[in-house]
């Protein structure tokens, strides 16, 4: 699965390098925090070797440049030793910049903003002693808490969410769905979904950040809450949910996903792919495909014609539901019927 993660990482960071020429400056590469105190480390994103003569920070405390003569090589830790006025960090609520001066003034290069859980989708948790917030790729979107003995030493950016499923009777419910979302991140379709054993028990080891977590039984969503995963701690939750097994006993058996063996061929194309499935009784479903992007934004849909065949084939033009033509990135598309998702799978843009 890291393989795979990675791989489509690197694919990713060749798309963003040919769509986005790099722009030197400064990019936060880590903050870590030391009580009150403070060390941050600066990604160098030109190829060149320079100083931090160019360069600033702030916070909401202030504006700050650097004292001369600091190499800035690849990349460079600072604390408020190596600035010209001394900056202070709120963990519980500050906005962090850096800044470059490529001869025309100083501009903005990178930020980061801490805030509760409550606004997660925009920002960071408050940072607890001896943690960081560090860059898994300092060009692209997506960031972990860690946990450092300091700054420098050995990285744990993972952490467990254990937790037990009841259902209304207070009894373990098993095959229970634990699904992890992030709306602003292509990343959430990368982790893979949990399933509690005949004890209700689940164990899930992910990258230490805030999440959307999810309750599903028979594609129903139980229960749907915020949840943060601490680098190298074990968070524990208990979820107890009104589903009641005799009733839904009662009910249609789902199918598994991977019976509608959802694929599309070419994978990666460009600039149109066809998008394939299987289904056995098409009746009097609405079926469609929908398409969204690495943020989660909807782009189009596809209905799908009534058929008397089970393998059915609709081609995608690589465009908008506007007719805009997309640009190179990984897409996330799914089968739909009735506003219930039946499958999904990821394909690949490259222009």
């Amino acid at each position: 699965m890291m393989k795979k993660t990675f791989t489509i990482i690197f694919i990713l960071c060749c798309i963003y390098l040919f769509a986005n020429p790099i722009i030197a400056g400064p990019r936060l590469a880590e903050i870590y925090r030391d009580g009150e105190d403070w060390q941050i480390t600066f990604y160098n994103m030109e190829v060149l070797e320079f100083t931090l003569d160019n360069c600033a920070i702030s916070t909401n405390s202030g504006f700050s440049e650097f004292n001369d003569g600091i190499d800035f090589f690849e990349t460079v830790t600072f604390t408020n030793e190596d600035l010209q006025d001394s900056l202070y960090i709120d963990w519980e609520s500050d906005h962090i910049q850096s800044y470059y001066d490529d001869g025309n003034g100083m501009g903005n290069i990178d930020e980061w903003s801490f805030a509760p859980i409550a606004n997660w989708s925009n920002s960071i948790n408050p940072l607890f002693n001896g943690q960081s917030i560090r860059h898994f790729e300092p060009m692209m979107d997506y960031d972990f808490l860690v946990k450092d003995s300091n700054i420098e030493g050995g990285l744990r950016i993972k952490g467990y969410l254990n937790g037990y499923v009841y259902d209304t009777n207070n009894e373990p419910l098993e095959n229970a769905i634990i699904k992890f979302y992030r709306t602003n991140s292509w990343l959430s379709n990368i982790f893979l979904p949990d399933t509690t054993d005949a004890t209700g028990f689940f164990s899930s080891e992910t990258f230490a950040k805030n999440y959307e977590v999810s309750v599903i039984m028979n594609n129903e969503v139980l229960i749907d809450t915020f949840l943060t995963v601490e680098p190298d701690s074990i968070t524990t939750v208990v979820f107890y949910t009104e589903y009641d097994p005799v009733d839904a006993r009662d009910h249609e058996i789902e199918l598994p996903a991977s019976y509608y063996q959802l694929t599309n061929h070419p994978n990666p194309f460009n600039p149109s792919t066809e998008i394939s499935f299987q289904i056995s009784d098409f009746n009097d479903q609405n079926l469609e495909i929908q398409i969204f992007n690495s943020k989660g934004q909807k782009i189009t849909n596809l209905p799908i014609t009534q058929s008397q065949n089970h393998h059915i084939s609709i081609e995608w033009d690589g465009c908008s539901i506007a007719g805009k033509s997309c640009p190179s990135g990984v897409y996330l598309y799914k089968l739909v019927s009735d506003e219930k998702e039946l499958a999904a799978n990821k394909m690949l843009l490259l222009k």
